[in-house]
């Protein structure tokens, strides 16, 4: 059996017949176990303001989680594609604030994602949690904007527990901003964001989404991509 060690700094692996993990809060060492099949992954932590803990990460399968813990599927995915994809589950589990206990489970349609990777917030540290976003990756071809995707939930465990996407944006990304997600979001609920390719032919570019997910002019940037398409310099 091999373990996964987790700190609350984020540094998270994942390996062995069983995914198994240290948290270190309050100088206490706590091992928890997830997982049976081998492939289960572990990939973000997130404390929310209510002392609980978001853990994201994909797996084949849910079998793992018990009976008794709710489990909720996210709707309103139909933007993301993943037509290339391994049938694997992304999902955010809520941990008790001791990490005893999952609180719920909250998770994509199989083979909806590839997995969940990061999870973000739109408040300063040490406030109330704010909205809460996501991005995980994807398997498709580039006209179907394969790469990775960035999503904001409808609730963020505070104010409710996540039923569906507010919305979603399909990110085309090959090499390093496909591996990194190069995305963040600020107290104003915008999303910037990068898409493209790293050390390739194609192109890569910088854009920013309006709280509601749609395209953003941003002022003093030197190039912009026109709707009707095209590229404005000035």
């Amino acid at each position: 059996m091999k373990y996964v060690f987790y700190r609350l700094f984020k540094t998270i692996f994942s390996l062995g017949l069983v995914i198994a993990g240290i948290f270190t809060a309050c100088a206490q060492p706590i091992l928890t176990y997830a997982g049976n099949n081998s492939d289960e992954v572990f990939y973000d932590v997130l404390q929310l303001s209510d002392g609980t803990f978001l853990v994201a990460g994909t797996a084949q399968n849910l079998n793992w989680i018990p009976a008794s813990v709710p489990q909720t599927q996210l709707t309103n995915t139909a933007g993301i594609n993943n037509g290339l994809g391994t049938g694997k589950f992304g999902f955010i589990l809520q941990l008790s604030s001791n990490m005893q206990q999952i609180v719920q489970v909250v998770h994509f349609a199989q083979g909806a994602v590839e997995d969940i990777r990061y999870l973000k917030t739109t408040n300063i540290p040490g406030q109330t949690t704010g909205a809460l976003y996501l991005s995980g990756n994807t398997s498709d071809t580039k006209a179907n904007n394969g790469g990775y995707f960035i999503a904001k939930l409808n609730h963020n465990f505070i104010t409710g527990i996540p039923t569906a996407l507010a919305w979603s944006k399909a990110v085309w990304a090959e090499g390093y901003p496909k591996d990194y997600h190069p995305w963040d979001v600020g107290t104003d609920e915008k999303v910037v964001y990068i898409s493209g390719q790293s050390h390739a032919y194609d192109w890569s570019a910088v854009y920013r989404l309006t709280p509601n997910g749609q395209p953003d002019k941003v002022e003093n940037w030197r190039t912009h991509w026109k709707v009707g398409g095209g590229e404005w310099r000035g």
